[in-house]
């Protein structure tokens, strides 16, 4: 080979092995249709993920309850998973690590029971006896029912659960399929506005300042083999949440929640957006649901939470 063949064949080579390495990482990411994931809307709308190097694919999940199993079996990377359900998962032998938060509470919206206009209940304790429609029975507002009605005296197995869409509890109340929903911003003013429904009490006072509902999780497994795609995720969570702190960007933001929720943009118009995301996490945000779950016998030994999340 000529001297000049020679030297153009390396540099090929050279400039080929600098292609491959400039390559974005790919990241399948498994979400729900909530409010409090606006972090990665965020990312993936003002292009946080890319700049970071990542090549984000964004899967959304009808069921916030099917995403450990989704982790477990690879459809999914990284998923918006309910810490009490990643207790629950890991408790039945799952090795699920927490990447990352979302919002912390409080959180800057209404949350509780509506019931029917002119119903008898009128607060927490006048729901023994009647049928509670919830999202998801042994999810998130189910679970913050359940420690309320520990509390002030309410025997829990007298509330009949019924699984309710969020969508579709505006309907079950005027229909009286159900006496109450558990219902959370915006459907909460959505049905309260429709005239459907009116408050009855809320489950608030039993979540301390500091909790984190919903995390940013995956296998450890996939966490120890992927240091350099979970650092630059990590990275662009801190650059979403610090855009969406600025006050100027609000009309990016909630075009951003508009489309990734799928509620109307007049709605989402009035919502107020949250300013305190948990690009990274403290082990004391996990507490809260780490007492709940064992009080609820949904695990049976506490983790360690300094465990659970991944360095």
């Amino acid at each position: 080979m000529k001297p000049r063949a020679a030297l153009l064949a390396v540099a090929l080579l050279l400039l080929g092995g600098s292609l491959a390495r400039a390559q974005p990482s790919r990241l399948a990411l498994l979400f729900t249709a909530a409010r409090t994931l606006i972090g990665s809307f965020v990312a993936y709308d003002e292009g946080f993920f890319s700049r970071r190097g990542l090549d984000v694919s964004m899967l959304l999940a009808a069921n916030p309850s099917t995403m450990p199993a989704a982790l477990l079996s690879g459809s999914a990377d990284v998923a918006a998973v309910q810490v009490a359900s990643l207790l629950a998962a890991n408790d039945g032998g799952l090795d699920l690590v927490v990447l990352g938060g979302t919002e912390i509470y409080p959180a800057p919206y209404r949350q509780g029971f509506l019931v029917p206009p002119g119903s008898a209940i009128k607060t927490p304790r006048d729901l023994a006896g009647h049928r509670l429609g919830v999202p998801g029975i042994g999810a998130t507002m189910d679970l913050l029912s359940r420690e309320l009605f520990s509390r002030i005296g309410v025997d829990d197995s007298s509330v009949i659960r019924v699984e309710v869409p969020m969508n579709q509890m505006a309907d079950a109340l005027r229909g009286g399929s159900v006496d109450a929903v558990a219902a959370v911003e915006p459907v909460y003013a959505r049905i309260i506005a429709s005239g459907a429904g009116v408050e009855a009490g809320t489950y608030e006072s039993v979540i301390p300042a500091g909790t984190v509902f919903t995390v940013y999780a995956s296998t450890r497994t996939w966490a120890d083999a992927h240091h350099a795609t979970l650092a630059a995720f990590r990275a662009a969570l801190a650059d979403a949440a610090a855009f969406i702190a600025v006050a100027g960007n609000d009309a990016a933001v909630r075009a951003s929640l508009a489309k990734w929720t799928r509620l109307p943009v007049n709605v989402v118009a009035t919502m107020k957006l949250p300013r305190n995301l948990a690009a990274t996490m403290p082990a004391s945000a996990l507490d809260f649901w780490i007492g709940l779950t064992a009080r609820q016998g949904l695990t049976a030994s506490p983790p360690d939470p300094s465990r659970l999340i991944y360095p």
